[in-house]
């Protein structure tokens, strides 16, 4: 834990961060800004009011990591079509 916050407490608002990016087309550095800005923001992430939100390369670090699958063709994630990727049930 870093600073008292679990990774997988980390994770969520990060992946938060991540559709709140998409939603209203923000960059990393953007959304960043957005949430310190915005209480509403804030409450998505369930940050206190005094908290900031994770620093934009952390964000893009999160996204690097994320696995293929779980990279929606909204994140970037390299696709070359603006459709989702097929998933294939097993």
């Amino acid at each position: 834990m870093r600073g008292g916050v679990s990774r997988t407490a980390m994770a969520s608002v990060l992946l938060r961060m991540l559709l709140l990016s998409h939603l209203y087309l923000l960059s990393e550095r953007q959304v960043e800004e957005y949430v310190n800005d915005s209480l509403a923001a804030k409450h998505f992430l369930s940050l206190g009011v005094h908290q900031k939100a994770p620093d934009h390369s952390s964000l893009n670090v999160f996204k690097d990591r994320l696995p293929a699958i779980a990279r929606p063709w909204w994140f970037g994630a390299g696709a070359t079509s603006t459709s989702p990727p097929d998933v294939q049930g097993g």
